[in-house]
């Protein structure tokens, strides 16, 4: 059931769906035909920090962009499944959730990536090298997420074979560090940077062992970007890369860093660490799509033959000359 409100606030314990106006505006002294953005989601961490920053600084409104309906969620498959469902027709996620819906048939189409990486592996402080994991116990998302495969690449990387996999959600992941049931946790941001403020060291993070890993990215459903009104998609874009250079820029990042703490409810040094942990990017490679397509397809996740250049959307498709 949806909970109905009219401002934003998601917390690090879990996910919420909200209901929220906004009011429209004009940018550049120009009236914009005002449009209104149909059912939205977002993940609650820092890999969706473009979105945040956008909406916080009101380039929703300076596009004459209205969103009249947002869901929040903890993690990237909460946002997947309701792109599956139809509850939504966009969202900011991560690629992988995005592979396994289209994979079952979810028809989606990527229209710009977010960042790369975002991802790591943080374990009790007696545990300082991977090899050290063998005969422990792990706690994980759920099946072809990011996080699990991290926890893949890491066992192949370093011959692991006996270690004990336990399923859960970044908050209980968490919990379970803290009360000593699970020895480490695959997690993405900005539980990594939690975890370690509470003394958890991070074992590895994805540049250690995945380069150029690719993170979130916007994708809608094929049946809105099919819609008449393509404009609505440019508009989209160019606050995606309005809010990643407001993220890349240096002279913002105590900002950005207290905007995301307060959004997140974590302290702002925290968040800051967290966002230091992705590159925060538009473009997105074919060949980087195809490896994870790939490399999730060998472990039985996604069916073998898929695509990349079947999802991904050149910006010139919505208007947007680069």
């Amino acid at each position: 059931m949806l909970t109905r409100r009219h401002f934003l606030k998601c917390s690090a314990s879990g996910g919420a769906s909200l209901l929220f106006g906004v009011h429209c505006s004009r940018a550049s002294g120009l009236p914009l035909k005002r449009m209104k953005v149909p059912r939205f989601a977002v993940e609650c961490n820092t890999h969706a920090a473009c979105f945040y920053i956008a909406k916080e600084k009101g380039w929703f409104e300076e596009e004459g962009m209205e969103l009249t309906y947002l869901e929040s969620h903890q993690t990237g498959w909460g946002v997947a499944a309701a792109l599956a469902r139809g509850d939504i027709k966009g969202a900011y996620l991560c690629l992988a959730p995005s592979l396994l819906i289209y994979s079952m048939g979810v028809p989606i189409k990527i229209l710009t990536a977010t960042h790369l990486h975002g991802y790591g592996i943080v374990v009790n402080s007696k545990i300082q090298h991977p090899a050290e994991l063998n005969g422990k116990t792990v706690g994980c998302m759920r099946e072809g997420l990011p996080p699990d495969l991290l926890f893949h690449r890491m066992k192949e990387k370093f011959g692991l074979k006996e270690i004990t996999l336990k399923r859960m959600d970044p908050s209980k992941q968490l919990m379970a560090l803290i009360s000593g049931s699970i020895d480490g946790a695959c997690l993405p941001e900005h539980y990594v940077s939690i975890a370690e403020s509470k003394g958890f060291p991070v074992l590895l993070k994805s540049q250690d062992i995945w380069p150029g890993m690719p993170g979130s990215l916007l994708a809608v459903r094929s049946d809105w970007f099919n819609s008449d009104d393509i404009e609505i998609f440019r508009r989209l874009y160019k606050i995606t890369q309005r809010g990643t250079q407001a993220l890349n820029d240096k002279r913002r990042k105590t900002e950005n860093a207290e905007i995301m703490g307060k959004i997140l409810e974590i302290p702002a040094d925290v968040a800051s660490r967290s966002m230091e942990r992705l590159e925060y990017r538009n473009d997105l490679e074919l060949g980087a799509v195809q490896k994870m397509i790939d490399y999730m397809a060998t472990l039985g996740y996604l069916k073998k033959g898929l695509r990349a250049e079947d999802l991904l959307i050149e910006p010139s498709k919505f208007g947007v000359i680069q």
